[in-house]
């Protein structure tokens, strides 16, 4: 007798069993916490419930020690900059 093995993808947020048609990949990159990107499963209306912040500016710092920094301000933030 031969065993079968059966692959269920799950939600990282809320736990329910996902159709491989409705799985959705989330890449968490930054968080409070932790100390590298995170991926996480989850279901088309689970992405859709979170917020999309518009006009952000990404920024990518060098030091002069060679050490890299990431920071997201609002374009108004950023527009009192300069």
């Amino acid at each position: 007798m031969s065993a079968a093995y059966r692959n269920v993808r799950v939600s990282d947020i809320s736990g329910e069993t996902l159709a491989e048609d409705q799985l959705v990949s989330m890449v968490v990159r930054s968080a409070p916490g932790l100390d590298k990107p995170r991926q996480l499963d989850c279901s088309p209306a689970e992405v859709a419930r979170l917020v999309r912040l518009e006009d952000l500016v990404e920024l990518e710092i060098t030091h002069e020690d060679g050490r890299f920094e990431r920071a997201i301000r609002t374009l108004l933030d950023f527009s009192d900059l300069a």
